[in-house]
């Protein structure tokens, strides 16, 4: 995503004048010289940038953090390192992109989606009843599971969409879960336990909602929050739900960064990358005539989409 409209117009023209042959080739002319920023999950900018993934020695492709150090100190990765081949810092060969690494947009969508993942660990799937899962997903899911293709599988019921988590966020969804532990005669002081749980993790979500999905540009006032928050999220991870903080998770101090260095989160995140989802299996149902060379297929399937995201940039407006 380019951070600098007012010279994306001269886009084609630019990559005429600079004889750029290939798609790596442009894409790097794109991050060096306009200073894009470069998102996507984890595994994806892992691929991008050669980096050996996030349960290698320095899991994080933006910083220089050790795996499992996640509390100590840490420097960010020099600029030439986030292009060039460092092995030893978990870069296995020469990445196809070049990027500095204060423009790798740290995974907001994604963290978002992770917490709800999580909230579904911590207090549904240890409660281990069906009922109350029932009780949730009657509640929350969109989508009748009943309505899915094949009825809804494990994943339809343990993993939220961004929308349900939305929903979520305004429900009375630890008053749902003791009610319906009351009502299988739990011990008082575990529904408790698990009301307060649920009330914790719903207000980290409104929190996570309010600054990792935000289109809008950052005040200065905000940034001291925004840190406030991701460190008492971070910590309560680690100290009330005794849960060993991740890669992802380790994301969000770069979110803290990246909103003071930019001022902006939720309009250059990853969101916009996961609608084309949909956009994409049309395509593959398009070129299905290339069913039987699947890789012309899906090179065909690229080209379509990457034509559809930048054509408002590099073609006239009256065409």
């Amino acid at each position: 995503m380019v951070s600098s409209n007012s010279r994306v117009s001269t886009l084609k023209e630019t990559i005429q004048l600079q004889g750029l042959q290939s798609i790596w080739q442009v894409c790097n002319w794109i991050t060096v010289e306009l200073g894009a920023y470069l998102n996507g999950d984890m595994k994806f900018i892992c691929t991008v940038l050669a980096h050996t993934g996030a349960s290698s020695k320095y899991p994080c492709p933006a910083c220089l953090i050790k795996l499992r150090q996640y509390d100590k100190p840490y420097e960010m990765r020099e600029s030439t390192e986030v292009g060039s081949l460092d092995e030893e810092h978990s870069v296995s060969n020469i990445p196809l992109l070049r990027i500095r690494p204060t423009h790798i947009v740290p995974l907001p969508l994604h963290i978002y989606l992770g917490m709800g993942e999580i909230i579904f660990d911590e207090i549904l799937v240890k409660l281990s009843s069906q009922i109350i899962v029932d009780n949730v997903v009657k509640h929350l899911k969109i989508k009748s599971l009943k309505d899915r293709e094949g009825g809804g599988g494990k994943t339809d019921v343990f993993k939220f969409t961004g929308p349900e988590l939305r929903k979520l966020c305004r429900s009375k969804f630890p008053q749902i879960i003791s009610g319906a532990m009351e009502r299988l005669q739990y011990n008082k002081d575990t529904v408790k336990s698990v009301e307060n749980k649920a009330k914790t993790l719903q207000t980290w979500m409104i929190v996570l909602e309010r600054y990792l999905l935000r289109t809008s540009k950052f005040k200065t006032k905000q940034f001291s929050t925004l840190a406030k928050s991701v460190e008492e999220v971070l910590d309560g991870m680690k100290n009330t739900f005794h849960r060993n903080l991740t890669p992802k998770m380790h994301m969000l101090r770069h979110v803290v960064q990246f909103v003071q260095t930019h001022k902006v989160m939720g309009c250059v995140s990853e969101q916009q990358l996961e609608s084309m989802h949909a956009y994409m299996n049309r395509l593959l149902v398009r070129h299905k005539n290339m069913l039987h060379q699947p890789a012309e297929q899906l090179r065909r399937v690229l080209a379509d989409t990457l034509e559809y995201s930048v054509k408002k940039y590099i073609l006239p407006h009256n065409v």
